[in-house]
């Protein structure tokens, strides 16, 4: 099996985050060439990477107030 990772860091080499139904990880995320194994959820990895980038995203957002 790979590597589980306890935490990730979204970049500008992240192509996915897709949900994993396992118990050891909850993510897994796709880089070029490479696939990861997260222990987060993917909203708390983009949550993280909103709040260090000055952003925020809220769930359940009202496509018609764009």
């Amino acid at each position: 099996m790979n590597e589980v990772l306890s935490d990730y860091r979204i970049n500008e080499k992240t192509m996915a985050l897709l949900p994993a139904y396992n118990v050891a990880y909850d993510t897994i995320v796709f880089e070029q060439g490479k696939r990861y194994f997260i222990r987060k959820t993917a909203i708390q990895l983009i949550n993280r990477a909103c709040m260090e980038n000055n952003s925020s995203y809220e769930e359940g957002g009202n496509p018609s107030s764009i």
